[in-house]
């Protein structure tokens, strides 16, 4: 019974939105205000470290002359290699966080048009969960890639690439473990997505591109002479043809 309740209780957390306007009243490691989990389960290796577990945040910044947020995040011992490329990550989450209109931080119910939380819509989502993030059906067959790709993203749609759990149901019986991170049962969305190895590899992609974005802006702002000509409107605009094909 307890294990019901509490599995309900993490379910109706899934279902709120934070608001955060001031940052007063929302916990900065303990409420998922800047991302669809809190921070202390997103950086659990830096919480572990932090003495500011219990901080709202408004504890966590100061406003310097420019306007910008400068976010300090206090840790009771020297970081080793790994936990500072993870405060790098957190950083860059927190660099592009801006604050919503409005006087006082507020909560609002995800799974209600309405936007406030009934019974009905909790039980809903708890008995047919809903993904916040809809796959790209539309994309599948495109011709921008090999028509292999297209037929591996089909089958990772349809959920039927060979994982061990799909394995399992076809009569196969052992040990269900994932083979890169040794940690979780091996499935389609913990092998592409959520596995500490996936992860890192789709971090990598990432930060790639967004080396090569920082890299184009910068010959533009130096005036270089391919990019003489476009406007910020058409960096903006066109981001992805300049991306893709530069001038």
């Amino acid at each position: 019974m307890w294990r019901g309740i509490s599995n309900v209780k993490k379910k109706y957390i899934e279902g709120i939105r934070y608001q955060a306007c001031n940052g007063i009243k929302i916990k900065f490691w303990l409420d998922p205000w800047l991302k669809d989990k809190p921070l202390c389960d997103v950086f659990p290796g830096l919480f572990a470290v932090a003495n500011t577990k219990d901080f709202f945040i408004a504890d966590m910044f100061e406003i310097e002359e420019s306007g910008r947020l400068s976010w300090n995040c206090q840790f009771n011992r020297r970081l080793y290699d790994y936990e500072i490329r993870e405060v790098v990550r957190l950083l860059a989450d927190l660099d592009v966080f801006c604050f919503e209109d409005g006087e006082d931080d507020g909560r609002e119910w995800k799974w209600n048009k309405g936007k406030s939380f009934s019974v009905k819509s909790c039980y809903n989502n708890i008995t047919h969960p809903q993904s916040s993030t809809p796959f790209p059906v539309d994309k599948i067959w495109s011709k921008e890639w090999p028509q292999r790709v297209s037929f591996f993203l089909w089958l990772v749609y349809k959920l039927r690439i060979l994982t061990y759990d799909s394995l399992m149901k076809k009569g196969r019986y052992g040990p269900n473990v994932c083979y890169m991170c040794l940690k979780k049962e091996e499935s389609v969305n913990h092998t592409l997505l959520h596995c500490d190895f996936a992860q890192n590899i789709w971090r990598m992609l990432l930060l790639e591109v967004v080396d090569k974005i920082k890299l184009m802006m910068a010959f533009w702002v130096e005036g270089r002479e391919e990019f003489r000509g476009v406007s910020i409107e058409q960096m903006v605009v066109n981001w992805k043809e300049m991306f893709y094909d530069p001038p």
